[in-house]
């Protein structure tokens, strides 16, 4: 635990040590989980503390949980981004999905990519922010982002997400493919019958 406290985990040396343990997250004893936690809080740079955060990730432990909310608002979007993938690991309780919902409105388009990553490990816990995610596919400009967020939606509520993904069919359209994916998420009959015109020849580009 001391070891892991006083590392510079900015170091190749300590980076390739992290990555190592965070394959074993039940080898961690409590002293050590609280070291990475306490190291993530005081760690010198962004760098240092986005390994951190992708290790804490695999704790599931509230206590490292409250440190990334506590770090998040002062964050730059690097480790705005990985603090938006680590919470996914998380349970979908009130504080994290509030901290994901913030993430859906960062101005870097990255951080909220990655928040809707994380949405979709939620699944239906995350269900409460299925509007949220129909107003970012609505609103944004990025054709990117708009992409993952017809991918998410339908992970976390289905009947919500059929008429915003059949919306989306027009051809020509970059939100075509990530629609017809995430029709293949609803995979009813009447969903399928949405994807088969799109397995024409003359329409294999989508």
């Amino acid at each position: 635990a001391y070891e892991i406290y006083q590392c510079d985990w900015s170091s190749d040396v300590c980076s390739s040590d992290l990555f190592a343990l965070a394959r074993y997250p039940a080898a961690w004893t409590d002293d050590e989980k609280a070291a990475a936690t306490a190291a993530f809080a005081l760690a010198k740079n962004e760098e240092a503390q986005a390994l951190l955060a992708r290790v804490m990730a695999k704790f599931k432990d509230p206590a490292a949980r409250d440190a990334l909310l506590v770090q998040r608002p002062r964050a730059k979007p690097g480790l705005r981004t990985e603090i938006a993938r680590a919470l996914g690991a998380f349970p979908a309780d009130e504080l994290t999905l509030a901290a994901l919902a913030g993430s859906l409105n960062d101005p870097e388009a990255q951080v909220a990519e990655q928040a809707l990553e994380s949405l979709a490990r939620l699944g239906a816990g995350a269900a409460s922010l299925a509007d949220t995610v129909r107003s970012l596919i609505e609103e944004t400009k990025s054709p990117w982002l708009k992409g993952s967020a017809l991918a998410t939606l339908p992970v976390l509520d289905q009947a919500m997400a059929r008429p915003v993904l059949e919306s989306q069919l027009v051809d020509g359209s970059t939100s075509v493919a990530p629609a017809l994916r995430g029709l293949a998420v609803l995979g009813d009959e009447g969903a399928l019958a949405k994807i088969l015109p799109y397995l024409e020849i003359g329409r294999a580009h989508v």
